[in-house]
């Protein structure tokens, strides 16, 4: 097993976790809410313009995280005066990478398109994926938000000590 055959692996893991709530009934009312809210009149049309906002969206916090990750390296290697400060940065830019990688899989294009499907099932497919997307990226928002408050709180008192 190669390394693009572990992360499917795990991907397809993760994606049955996240979407182990969502039945038929829940899909179909979140299709029409989308409809609603998007200009495409067409069900897969729709799906695509809230897969591109997604991606967007992640786009943002990926450079977002970029951005904290180059911060706390140039803070590592300028500002660190213990171990455990240095141990908190290296943790924290970790769990950035993490963050990251959620990012980059939001705005990996959807397998579906590599697939024989009847239209009704190939909608199906689209739409799972973008609950999948949504629900990873909604994840990396929060993870961010958090992470980046923890920077903000930690960075001052770490200085002072």
């Amino acid at each position: 097993m190669g390394v693009i055959d572990l992360i499917d692996v795990l991907d397809d893991r993760l994606k049955s976790f996240l979407l182990r709530g969502w039945d038929e009934a829940a899909l179909q009312r979140f299709l029409r809410n989308i409809r609603r809210s998007h200009t495409e009149p067409t069900a897969q049309g729709a799906i695509r313009q809230a897969v591109d906002q997604i991606d967007v969206q992640a786009t943002g916090i990926l450079t977002h995280v970029s951005m904290m990750i180059a911060a706390l390296g140039v803070t590592a290697a300028s500002d660190i005066t213990s171990e455990f400060q240095e141990t908190v940065l290296y943790v924290t830019i970790v769990c950035y990478l993490f963050v990251a990688i959620v990012c980059l899989r939001c705005i990996r294009p959807p397998s579906v398109e590599h697939g024989d499907y009847e239209e009704d099932d190939y909608i199906n497919e689209l739409l799972l994926e973008l609950v999948y997307e949504r629900e990873l990226n909604r994840r990396a928002n929060t993870a961010a938000i958090a992470l980046t408050l923890f920077v903000f709180l930690y960075l001052p008192f770490s200085v002072l000590t």
